[in-house]
């Protein structure tokens, strides 16, 4: 009796140690699938910042540009932004770039914002991905920044005589009859220009009619040039050889669109939803007016009509032809000297700049004088037409 009590007891021991380790089994790989589960989403999306310009902390003045340089890996194509946050919430009276679309897989980029009016310290900023196909936001990741606008803050508030901001969004400086004191950017005041009652435009449009784009082989390198001087040296473009005589290229900006490049038969075709770097007609194709010409290790695109559209509330400019944009000028630095001076420059550009003269309807290549002061010369005029939209 004893012995079947004995051999009872065992049998169901038995069972409850087989019961509490299927038990822990299931529980552990629970955990491992969590874990997977984590580091595969981890995976295929995460952003990291490796640059930031001007550096942070930093202080800055209404309309100058944040740039941060990115890398981001996403499971599947989407836009991605760069906004600016105080305390929590969206920076007020910011600008920023437009949502730009970005591949799946590894790959970088950048995005820009800027602070119009208002005291403003920029305490973080947001990097969100959203979805191509519903625009609905998957991944975000916030990064602590410091940047302070207007740059004259000193701890306290610094009060200039009479501020005020015009409709358009650009701070003013006034005396007490309400006409412009013109200051430059440190402050310093400058003298009114002949009729002080200049009114700002919304857009300044410079139309070029003598561009080019160049793509040297061997160097892999690309720039946009005009007037003699380079607008963008291809930092936002890519550029595919699909055959000894055929290249794709396009800017970051474009989406699904491309150009095609034939050498031998000196032509350009825009393809419209076909597989960039491979051979495809894709959903629609247009032949282009560009003439192409191939000197050695080289061809060089010589495009129609190019714009510089500078928008003077936001102090920002983009580069088109042909209704693409061929830099977004967050490479540029821009300045507005009075009503109707304005400073423009690649920041590339080591020792001249552009001075746009909306009145004189002008453009001229200033050298030896520094950007945003009193230009002492007349500097060299250039071939461009103006037309200042209000």
């Amino acid at each position: 009796m004893l012995s079947r009590f004995i051999s009872c007891r065992c049998a169901q021991v038995n069972v409850l140690l087989i019961a509490m380790l299927a038990l822990f089994v299931l529980d552990t790989g629970a955990v491992s699938a969590k874990k997977i589960g984590r580091k595969i989403s981890k995976h295929n999306w995460s952003v990291s910042v490796t640059k930031k310009s001007p550096s942070s902390p930093g202080k800055l003045d209404y309309g100058d540009k944040v740039t941060i340089t990115f890398k981001y890996n996403a499971k599947k194509p989407v836009y991605i932004t760069v906004r600016p946050y105080s305390k929590g919430k969206p920076s007020k009276h910011y600008s920023a770039h437009p949502m730009t679309l970005h591949g799946a897989g590894k790959g970088r980029g950048s995005g820009y914002f800027t602070i119009n009016r208002g005291i403003t310290l920029v305490d973080a900023v947001w990097i969100k991905m959203y979805d191509k196909a519903s625009r609905q936001e998957v991944y975000a990741k916030k990064f602590t920044v410091e940047y302070m606008f207007p740059k004259a803050l000193k701890g306290k508030v610094d009060k200039p005589l009479v501020a005020d901001v015009d409709r358009s969004g650009v701070i003013v400086n006034q005396d007490r009859s309400g006409v412009i004191i013109n200051t430059d950017r440190s402050g310093v005041l400058t003298d009114p220009p002949k009729g002080s009652t200049v009114k700002t435009p919304k857009r300044i449009v410079l139309t070029m009619n003598e561009s080019s784009l160049v793509y040297m082989i061997s160097q892999q390198s690309l720039q946009v040039i005009s007037q003699g001087n380079v607008l963008s040296y291809g930092r936002d473009w890519e550029v595919k050889q699909v055959r000894s005589y055929l290249y794709h290229i396009k800017n970051k900006r474009w989406g699904s669109r491309f150009w095609q490049v034939n050498t031998a038969r000196r032509e350009v075709l825009q393809i419209n939803g076909g597989v960039f770097g491979k051979v495809s007609r894709g959903k629609s194709q247009a032949k282009l007016s560009i003439k192409v010409d191939t000197p050695k290790d080289r061809f060089i695109l010589r495009l129609p009509e190019t714009k510089l559209v500078y928008r003077t509330a936001y102090r920002s400019l983009k580069v088109t032809s042909l209704g693409l944009v061929l830099t977004d000028g967050s490479d540029w630095t821009t300045c507005r000297r009075s009503g109707q001076i304005f400073h423009l420059k690649q920041n590339r550009w080591k020792k001249f700049f552009w001075k746009v003269d909306i009145l004189s309807k002008t453009v001229r290549r200033i050298r030896e004088s520094t950007f945003c002061k009193t230009t002492s010369g007349s500097g060299t005029r250039i071939n461009v037409s103006i037309n200042a939209v209000y």
